[in-house]
């Protein structure tokens, strides 16, 4: 096993959890618990750098390294997730949305919110790219090709352990990459994650 940790990073609603999930499901070692795979100790605005120290031999989900610090170190793989982001922002507002009840998501605020999106992807890829060797995958090329996509995850994190193939396609469901209206596809696979109903 390395010593070195490695990260699933990207802005928020691109697929990481997606990933993380056929990561842990493929048996590489992951940080963090199903069904978001995040940690408390590394988010917007609190990086506990003991904690991230102790995680060698994992992988970590590092959401929107604009914000969320990562101190220089030794790394070892990262994937990078990327998304329409038009699509990216729809997701997004719809759960700022469900968390603001009475909410209008007009045409402008969306408009705008692509805008953001774009420049914090550049921001964000290059605080990534200074951490190790990046992966860049789409999630729109995983729900396409989950095999593909499994594949280059497991030539990428061989570093940290086998991936079976398979089991990791496995994870994705088959979808439209496009967002939907409403928090059922969210609801479905937590369910999916976590075992819930089955029995």
């Amino acid at each position: 096993m390395s010593d070195s940790t490695g990260f699933v990073a990207g802005l928020g609603r691109c697929g990481t959890t997606m990933v993380m999930a056929m990561l842990d499901a493929g048996g590489i070692p992951v940080a963090g618990e199903p069904p978001d795979y995040e940690d408390m100790r590394l988010r917007p605005g609190i990086t506990d750098t003991r904690w991230l120290a102790g995680q060698s031999g994992r992988v970590v989900k590092w959401i929107d390294p604009t914000t969320t610090f990562v101190p220089d170190g030794r790394y070892g793989p990262i994937a990078w997730l990327d998304r329409n982001p038009e699509e990216q922002a729809r997701s997004q507002l719809k759960l700022v949305a469900a968390d603001q009840p009475g909410m209008s998501v007009s045409r402008r605020l969306r408009r705008a919110w692509v805008a953001s999106l774009r420049g914090d992807r550049v921001k964000a890829r290059r605080e990534v790219q200074r951490r190790g060797t990046v992966l860049t995958l789409s999630f729109e090329a995983i729900l396409r090709d989950p095999h593909k996509s499994a594949e280059s995850l497991a030539a990428h994190f061989a570093l940290l352990g086998a991936l079976d193939v398979a089991r990791a396609a496995s994870v994705v469901e088959a979808r439209s990459p496009a967002c939907t209206p409403d928090l059922h596809m969210e609801a479905r696979s937590i369910r999916a994650l976590t075992g819930a109903g089955k029995g």
